[in-house]
């Protein structure tokens, strides 16, 4: 690595940029420790830092992303599919004139590479190996037709984040190894950390840790302000913004009303199964992009609706949820049989001017009339019937047999 990258600070940042050239790409690091700073065990292989729902967190980031980046030892190790499993996920993306799957992309000094790796063998999204001009030259062996050899000069991840920035691919998700990991942390390339802790003791000088092996000169605080502090299960997730950068949620996030249905979808594979109601996830989004609130059924009492759910926690945080999109993934409900307030009236009290849903609710409990009614209110309702599949799968418990 050249020697002007090492430890760069927020004072030479700016002459960094200039020196190496403008990039478009917005890049988040992804890596997981332990306790000990180790991200893996001797010898690289592959160890479960990560809790469950920190992965879940992980594979929706994914779904927003470009391009994911990882190290040659990354792809030996663990040998990651780096896709997308849900299929609402992959639809919302392709409704969003993107591909069903962000780019594989894999940095590669060696050449030494299987293509038996799974990235490989699958040909669901594009797939790239970025590598020197000597290494192409020199490349031994057929690849997949689907796989798709690049030159990058130097051999750098903010070399490579240039390339892909020029190849259109501007939001890369960057799942770190020990040497991809230094390498961000010593050229400061990556706009967002995002560093998952958990309570896990590897307890080897010999294991690979987040700065890779690479010597620092002397130690200090590299030009990173700590955004937020949250809990996935038992691992910590640390997210960290370049300094003078905005928040990193306007650009890892929905791009469109499609993919935020997907993931009110998502969300209502949080319900706790009832033989007697459906499962129902729901997101409140300011005009500006803001998530304001989430809920899903049964999840604050063991009759609540989601959207209802939904408006009472955006109130509750003091927000203004007038002129809010309201994502749900079932048409909301304009009777129920409890009698109580149906999410059609709670939809528009709070002043919410855009609906958007996936399936019309099936007649297996009531009549339900809420389009109709929303619309009534002047409030403009948006189906998506390409999701409305998903939906289907997760009620399969209460939905009409077809």
């Amino acid at each position: 690595m050249n020697e002007r990258h090492r430890g760069r600070t927020e004072g030479d940042c700016n002459a960094i940029a200039g020196a190496e050239g403008k990039c478009d790409a917005y890049a988040l690091l992804s890596v997981a420790v332990s306790l000990d700073g180790c991200i893996g065990l001797p010898g690289y292989r592959p160890l479960t830092i990560s809790s469950e729902e920190d992965r879940v967190a992980i594979e929706r980031l994914r779904s927003f992303s470009d391009a994911i980046l990882i190290g040659a030892g990354t792809a030996r190790s663990d040998d990651p599919r780096l896709g997308i499993r849900s299929a609402a996920r992959r639809t919302g993306r392709v409704l969003s004139d993107m591909s069903a799957e962000p780019a594989r992309v894999v940095i590669t000094a060696s050449g030494d590479l299987s293509t038996d790796l799974r990235m490989f063998r699958m040909d669901g999204a594009r797939t790239m190996i970025l590598t020197s001009d000597d290494r192409i030259r020199s490349w031994g062996g057929d690849l997949p037709a689907h796989v798709e050899l690049i030159s990058v000069e130097p051999l750098t991840v903010a070399a490579c984040l240039r390339r892909l920035s020029e190849m259109g691919m501007r939001r890369v998700m960057i799942e770190g190894g020990a040497r991809i990991s230094g390498d961000v942390l010593r050229s400061g390339c990556a706009e967002v950390l995002r560093i998952s802790v958990s309570p896990m003791i590897v307890g080897s000088q010999e294991a690979p840790r987040i700065h890779g092996g690479l010597p620092w000169s002397s130690p200090e605080r590299i030009a990173y302000s700590l955004h937020e502090v949250e809990a996935l299960g038992d691992t910590a997730v640390l997210h960290w913004i370049r300094n003078g950068l905005p928040h990193p949620s306007a650009v890892f996030q929905p791009r469109s009303d499609a993919q935020w249905l997907a993931e009110a979808i998502e969300l209502s594979k949080r319900c706790t199964i009832s033989a007697g109601a459906f499962s129902v996830g729901a997101i409140i989004v300011s005009a500006s992009g803001q998530v304001l609130s989430e809920s899903y059924s049964r999840e604050i009492s063991p009759s609540s609706h989601a959207e209802e759910g939904a408006i009472a926690r955006a109130r509750a945080g003091g927000h203004i949820i007038a002129g809010a999109t309201l994502y749900s993934s079932l048409e909301p409900c304009s009777v129920r049989l409890s009698g109580r307030k149906p999410c059609v009236n709670h939809i528009r009290e709070a002043g919410i001017t855009r609906v958007v849903f996936a399936a019309s609710e099936p007649a297996s409990f009531v009549q339900c009339d809420g389009k109709r009614l929303l619309e009534a209110a002047g409030i403009e309702v948006m189906v998506i019937e390409r999701l409305a599949f998903a939906v289907a799968e997760v009620n399969a418990h209460v939905w009409p047999h077809r």
